[in-house]
């Protein structure tokens, strides 16, 4: 009977750790955190009324779009996308909202922050711009930032390293010729 209650001891601290790394694993980076009970401010919602929102703290992705330095501070333009709770952007075409840009103070290196690579930043809103993007009249949010983090590159996925069965007649689904549905054995 001890030996039942302790095995459930043990399963129960095992799950438990394992819940709290897979937590550690999908946390936000530290780079990027607030303070508990801050109210972040949503990029759909900025982009409708720009002005109302100055003050406000965002905590905005996106992917780099151009770096502009000025004598004192640089600005970074970016192509905004939704981050996920590590904060990472979420680069997919199909749900790009727009684009705003992210103040830094000091230079920015464009090798550094090249077009193209991910960014996420923390900070306050300013007035927003207003500029073209090519002849197209645009409003820019301006995000003051206090903390950011620039991601690096994920390497391209490729199955040949990745998947045990790439390449010995199985494909993806299995034992069975090209579809799931049609049983057509090799």
């Amino acid at each position: 009977m001890t030996t039942f209650k302790h095995r459930s001891k043990l399963q129960r601290a095992v799950i438990t750790m394992a819940a709290m790394l897979l937590c550690a694993c999908a946390s936000m980076q530290d780079d990027l955190k607030v303070p508990e009970g801050t109210a972040l401010a949503s990029y759909q919602r900025v982009i409708q009324s720009p002005k109302e929102y100055v003050g406000e703290v965002v905590r905005w992705g996106g992917v780099i779009a151009s770096v502009i330095n000025k004598s004192d501070y640089s600005m970074i333009e970016v192509t905004y996308y939704p981050i996920s709770t590590t904060g990472r952007p979420n680069v997919d075409e199909r749900y790009s909202s727009g684009r705003f840009r992210a103040k830094l103070n000091g230079f920015a290196d464009p090798i550094v922050y090249a077009k193209g690579k991910a960014l996420t930043v923390v900070g306050q809103l300013e007035q927003p711009q207003q500029d073209t993007i090519g002849e197209f009249n645009y409003i820019f949010p301006i995000v003051n930032i206090e903390k950011y983090y620039l991601w690096q590159d994920l390497p391209d996925y490729d199955p040949r390293y990745y998947d045990p069965w790439y390449g010995r007649g199985y494909g993806y689904y299995g034992p069975y010729y090209r579809h799931p549905y049609r049983y057509y054995r090799h």
